[in-house]
């Protein structure tokens, strides 16, 4: 039994799109920190928790690398990939929230 709902998956989801959709088109194209690549595998994971089946087609994790001279950890894919990832997250819980699982 999934530990968390999927209201509070797509919640989750909801407040990611936000912040990325307040972000200017150039500063969405630039690598996101590794905290915010973090807080989107967290994202994909519970939502894996809660959709077992749609593994097949949930977005991928986004690896999470150590930068040179202490700039601290960056994602793998620009923010608007993490958008597009969390946009397509939120859609398919869609069902499963209108059912209230």
């Amino acid at each position: 039994m999934p530990t968390v709902s999927a209201h509070d998956v797509q919640m989750k989801a909801n407040g990611m799109i936000a912040a990325l959709a307040k972000m200017s088109a150039k500063e969405r194209e630039q690598l996101p920190t590794g905290r915010f690549a973090n807080d989107y595998n967290q994202l994909r994971k519970l939502a894996l928790e809660v959709m077992p089946d749609k593994e097949a087609v949930l977005p991928p994790e986004v690896e999470v690398l150590a930068a040179a001279q202490s700039r601290g950890d960056f994602g793998q894919a620009r923010y608007v990939e993490i958008l597009a990832y969390c946009s397509q997250i939120r859609g398919l819980l869609v069902n499963l929230v209108a059912e209230g699982r």
